[in-house]
């Protein structure tokens, strides 16, 4: 289990891991003494979410959702995991044009899921009248192809040109928000 906070946080640690796969893999992005310090600060940043901040019982109350450390270690993986998918599709553009990467991004990891989602998922369940309605798939449409397939195509021409590292930086910004809007937005605790 993890929180909003904690899970956008954690998730954007790609950047962390982006730059010291640049830095010291690669070697295609060297860090300054200004940018390690920034990185420094950062990873203590997520040092202390992951040791200080797990579940108790004032966020219970206020009904947020319960961090665990095994939780947010899968978060970190995961981003971790996007730090290595940005560096591959970094280095695959320069040798396989953009087109042909992300059709074969998408053609691929398309039929993963729906692989999955026949040997693991109840798709339509016959107890649940509503399991799959148009609303839910025109959602899923959506998310898929407008905002992962154009957020992708835009990163994959970004990395073209630019660093991966200093593409990712922007999204770090996102940590800040999304921790004060889960504290914004958690329903008052409840005083009976």
């Amino acid at each position: 289990h993890s929180s909003p906070s904690h899970g956008s946080l954690l998730i954007n640690t790609f950047v962390l891991w982006v730059a010291a796969i640049e830095h010291f893999v690669t070697r295609t992005d060297r860090l300054s003494p200004r940018r390690i310090a920034g990185l420094v600060i950062a990873a203590s940043g997520v040092a202390m979410v992951l040791t200080l901040t797990q579940g108790n019982d004032k966020t219970a109350s206020a009904g947020l959702d319960q961090p665990s450390l095994f939780g947010d270690l899968i978060l970190v993986a995961s981003g971790f995991l996007l730090a290595i998918k940005i560096i591959y599709t970094k280095q695959a553009v320069r040798r396989v044009p953009p087109a042909r990467l992300i059709l074969w991004h998408d053609v691929i990891g398309l039929s993963l899921f729906a692989v999955s989602s026949i040997l693991f998922e109840d798709v339509i369940d016959p107890a649940i009248p509503e399991t799959m309605t148009l609303a839910a798939t025109g959602g899923l449409l959506y998310q898929g192809l407008i905002v992962a397939g154009f957020c992708f195509a835009v990163q994959t021409r970004l990395l073209q040109r630019h660093p991966a590292a200093r593409l990712g930086a922007p999204s770090a910004t996102a940590d800040s928000r999304s921790a004060f809007d889960e504290r914004r937005c958690a329903p008052p605790p409840c005083t009976r």
